[in-house]
């Protein structure tokens, strides 16, 4: 179930960026993913598409960014 809506959401990224492709790319684009295990499954699945690779990044990644490293 989280796989199917995790796909949803990509083609709908994939779609947003076709129709849009003059006003929007995949620069203007941010995924926040759960986990690395997840972001890495993101990073391959877009591309697949037909799409640029979307800027992405963990929760992981961004509250060590905000907080540092000394969590």
């Amino acid at each position: 179930p989280a796989l199917e809506k995790t796909s949803i959401a990509l083609h709908r990224i994939a779609y947003l960026l076709y129709t849009f492709r003059d006003s929007i790319s995949s620069k203007d684009i941010l995924i926040i993913s759960p986990n690395k295990v997840f972001s890495d499954y993101i990073s391959n699945v877009l591309p697949e598409l037909g799409e640029e690779t979307v800027p992405e990044t963990s929760m992981e990644t961004n509250t060590l960014r905000s907080v540092g490293t000394q969590i």
